[in-house]
């Protein structure tokens, strides 16, 4: 029986029928198999998608780099919004919010 696995000659017909299924197993499932190449094309375009997006950001923040390297109204906005600090026409008003689950007030700064 066993000798009879080894030698093609002495196959019947389900004997090359199992040989073709693993073979075709092993082309869509094996390493290299199109089950593989198809899980690399989707990871492709997800990469090609993500880059797309990181290359709109870096874009965007080229042309706010440019535009505070340039505009010195610009840079004094930003400082002003990072610092907190208000221009000399501005008017900060604070007004108490209640919170329904406790008894503490929070204040929001409105500018």
């Amino acid at each position: 029986m066993i000798l009879k696995l080894f030698d093609p000659t002495l196959w019947d017909i389900r004997h090359y029928l199992v040989v073709v299924i693993g073979l075709c197993a092993l082309n869509l499932f094996g390493p290299r198999g199109f089950v593989h190449l198809f899980y690399l094309q989707k990871e492709t375009q997800r990469i090609a998608t993500q880059k797309e997006a990181v290359s709109q950001t870096i874009a965007q923040l080229e042309i706010e780099t440019k535009s505070f390297k340039q505009s010195k109204t610009v840079r004094a906005r930003a400082i002003r919004e990072q610092l907190g600090y208000l221009a000399s026409d501005e008017l900060s008003i604070e007004l108490p919010i209640k919170i329904t689950n406790t008894s503490k007030e929070k204040t929001r700064i409105l500018r």
